[in-house]
């Protein structure tokens, strides 16, 4: 096996195909893979207000870059799951600095950013999601507030990380205070909390 790459399970390697079977069967796929299309193309360019060096590599745009495609494995491909899944990982902050990358680059400003999403486990069901843009706002936002801490830190040598001083620990705040120590352990019990009240 060569330096660098990982070796799948038999497993792993068929569950991969299945996702991407999956997706390949979605009408919306069809219509990009009938274009020429380019596969992980990398973009470097300089952030302008922060001098600082970028970098990004879209899974699949266009050749007209004016489409740009990320493909997704998820456990649940649903609408409301992945839009949770997709705010949780910040998907929205990747097609937010994608698309600034691809102008940056080329000049030109993708139209569209795709998630292709196939379920990880069978049936493997597959949809087609697209960036709007209160997503691509809040990922542009994110985005610069986090160049320009990297920028100071840069400039400052210092960078933020815990409190290095003792901090009292106290009780997570989902268990609810009460006078009776002997009830308090019931009153922890949530179905959004620890399965069992003892963790």
């Amino acid at each position: 096996m060569g330096k660098g790459k990982t070796c799948l399970k038999p497993s792993e390697v068929a569950n991969a195909r299945a996702i991407a079977n999956a997706i390949q069967e979605l009408a919306p796929y069809k219509e990009i893979a009938s274009q020429p299309t380019i596969a992980e193309l990398t973009f470097c360019w300089q952030n302008p207000e922060f001098d600082l060096p970028c970098k990004c590599r879209p899974d699949l745009i266009t050749a007209d870059f004016l489409t740009v495609v990320d493909f997704k494995s998820a456990a649940d491909a649903t609408h409301r799951s992945f839009q949770a899944a997709a705010y949780r990982y910040h998907y929205y902050v990747s097609a937010a600095f994608t698309l600034q990358g691809v102008h940056a680059s080329t000049g030109i400003m993708p139209r569209r950013y795709l998630y292709f999403v196939g379920q990880s486990s069978s049936p493997h069901l597959a949809a087609a999601y697209e960036a709007t843009a209160d997503e691509i706002k809040l990922g542009l936002a994110f985005v610069r507030r986090n160049l320009r801490m990297l920028r100071d830190c840069m400039d400052r040598g210092t960078w933020p990380g815990l409190p290095d001083a003792i901090q009292p620990l106290g009780l997570p705040p989902w268990v609810k205070a009460t006078d009776d120590p002997e009830q308090m352990e019931w009153d922890t019990v949530s179905h959004s909390e620890p399965e069992h009240w003892w963790e």
